[in-house]
């Protein structure tokens, strides 16, 4: 089956002669006996000349068995997501549109959408019932990291830092106990994953890079310290040269990873999970990488690549229909769009801190109540006991 592409608007690229010169101006490594920092510095700038991007992209991973109305690849990948992006390094906005597939009971659907990265907040809405929210980036937004990972080298724990950021902030060091690439040095860095938070977790960010594509970087693993094992690898295929001479990268894969245990001859994995951490380290217990799922395909479509045009705050960003009904994860309250795309209290909806309230004056007006009964009941029988006692 041939790639399907969102259809949308075609938008005409005029490359200044100030981009290319910054294009053509990128510094050329040359071999192994390079400095490591010049080499990162080459790399940080060809990262750096993409500024902005608008394709269309095709997420998809390996299925050896594919339910109804599923769309293949040219590779026979099973096609997950299938949308436009248009997207700019400085602010990290981001705006996507298209499709996503998911599957019930063998039977595949595609659900449209549209969502936007402000740099702040991200907003999505199912474009066919017009139900959106407003909701954190982070994981949210990773559902098209993918494009950020193979365009920008985005890192996927912050969805405006990018490979380039990370290496500039340096100190950059060559890879120890890990095969060149081509002659020329792997760059190692440290940085932080959830930097300034309480799950903050020390990472190393490890970069190949391609002498022939600008020193682009053609892998990149991100590794937790402690562990010492992969939590993200990124790898790509092919790229591409703009008219402008500017080299992008347009089909790659990436694959998450989560961490387990070997466990050597003689101990199954129950055993080891219950030993302290010396007697690990004692028979050769160690972290090892643990793939989640197959590795994820993204193809961009060069017919429709975009690199560097300049973007407008409606080329990054869109407004709810009306009518629509949107629910704002940040203030816990369910909106609706007016006709001017504004966004107002539903009327029809309570939040749940009034739900809550209401609840609560509920609960404290029957407790009231049966109190009352039951003071009325005590009277009653102190009344009766009383009557009869004068009676006798």
């Amino acid at each position: 089956m041939q790639l399907k592409w969102l259809s949308g608007s075609t938008r005409f690229v005029a490359y200044s002669a100030l981009v290319f010169a910054y294009c053509v101006s990128i510094p050329q490594v040359h071999g192994e006996n390079d400095d490591v920092n010049e080499v990162a510095n080459s790399c940080v700038l060809a990262i750096e000349a993409i500024e902005t991007v608008q394709a269309g992209v095709l997420n998809a991973v390996p299925r050896s068995v594919l339910p109804t109305k599923a769309e293949v690849t040219d590779t026979g990948n099973l096609v997950l997501n299938d949308f436009t992006v248009a997207w700019d390094r400085s602010s990290g906005c981001t705006l996507v549109e298209g499709r996503f597939f998911t599957v019930t009971q063998g039977v595949g659907l595609f659900t449209p959408f549209k969502g936007a990265y402000n740099g702040k907040v991200f907003k999505t809405i199912n474009t066919e019932i017009k139900n959106g929210q407003i909701i954190e980036a982070g994981a949210n937004l990773s559902k098209f990291r993918h494009v950020a990972l193979l365009l920008g080298y985005g890192v996927i724990e912050h969805p405006t830092r990018d490979v380039a950021q990370v290496l500039a902030s340096g100190p950059v060091s060559p890879a120890k106990g890990v095969d060149s690439n081509n002659g020329f040095p792997v760059l190692e860095v440290k940085y932080s994953h959830h930097e300034g938070s309480s799950q903050e977790t020390p990472m190393l960010l490890r970069v190949f890079v391609d002498p022939d594509h600008d020193a682009l970087p053609a892998r990149i693993q991100c590794i937790k310290v402690k562990e010492q094992t992969l939590h993200t690898e990124v790898v790509v295929s092919k790229f591409h040269r703009t008219s402008a001479g500017l080299w992008v990268p347009i089909r790659g894969t990436l694959q998450l990873f989560d961490v387990s245990i070997h466990a050597p001859p003689g101990y199954t994995f129950a055993d080891v999970v219950k030993m302290p951490m010396e007697e690990r380290k004692r028979i050769g217990a160690n972290y090892i990488p643990a793939p989640i799922d197959l590795p994820e395909e993204i193809i961009i479509a060069t017919h429709d690549l975009h690199v560097n045009s300049k973007l407008s705050t409606t080329d990054l960003d869109f407004e709810f229909p009306e009518g629509a009904i949107v629910f704002d994860s940040f203030n816990n309250v369910t909106l609706k769009a007016g006709a001017d795309g504004s966004l107002r209290p539903n009327e029809n909806t309570r939040t749940a801190s009034q739900d809550r309230e209401s609840r609560l004056e509920s609960w404290s007006f029957r407790n009231r109540w049966l109190i009352g009964c039951n003071a009325v009941a005590v009277c009653l029988i102190v009344f009766g006991v009383a009557y009869r006692r004068r009676r006798q």
